[in-house]
């Protein structure tokens, strides 16, 4: 069964790796499974930029020193190549995590700021780094752009905040 954040029994978020679930965390969301999500008034998933999800994945691997297959990981093009075949759910396509269940998409740059629209608390972002540092963004721009293709149209048709 999949899992879901969830808060105060009026929100349910999608958890999905690399779109603020620190954040979500630190807003006082707890992790439970999914099953009495439809009882949920509010169901909600963050969509980031495929792009900008792939660069804090990139990050997120360097900063934990991470191998990709038997050799060390140095550069954004090899992680880029690495992941057209990884399993490893931090780059994952976002859509693999909705199953249907949620029906409000909302595009995130800052979680903080969407959070703080929905909830009335201030709560700085966490888990934030500097995602241009050593990104080559076109580099096998095109296959990217094939792979996380569904995941292009969820962010392009969800609202740019809450309306």
């Amino acid at each position: 069964m999949s899992k879901a954040f969830f808060l105060n029994d009026k929100y349910a978020f999608a958890m999905i790796p690399k779109c603020g679930q620190h954040t979500l965390l630190a807003y006082g969301c707890i992790v439970a499974e999914t099953n009495h999500i439809h009882n949920i008034k509010n169901r909600i998933a963050f969509i980031r930029h495929p792009v900008e999800r792939l660069k804090s994945a990139f990050h997120f691997f360097k900063q934990a020193n991470c191998y990709l297959n038997e050799d060390h990981m140095l550069s954004y093009e090899q992680f880029v190549d690495w992941v057209f075949h990884s399993t490893d759910e931090h780059v994952a396509p976002q859509s693999t995590f909705l199953s249907g269940n949620f029906d409000t998409f909302i595009k995130i740059d800052y979680m903080s700021s969407v959070m703080r629209s929905l909830t009335g608390l201030n709560v700085e972002p966490q888990n934030t780094s500097d995602h241009n540092a050593q990104c080559n963004i076109k580099y096998r721009a095109r296959d990217i752009e094939k792979y996380y293709n569904y995941d292009y149209k969820l962010y392009e048709s969800a609202l740019d905040g809450l309306c």
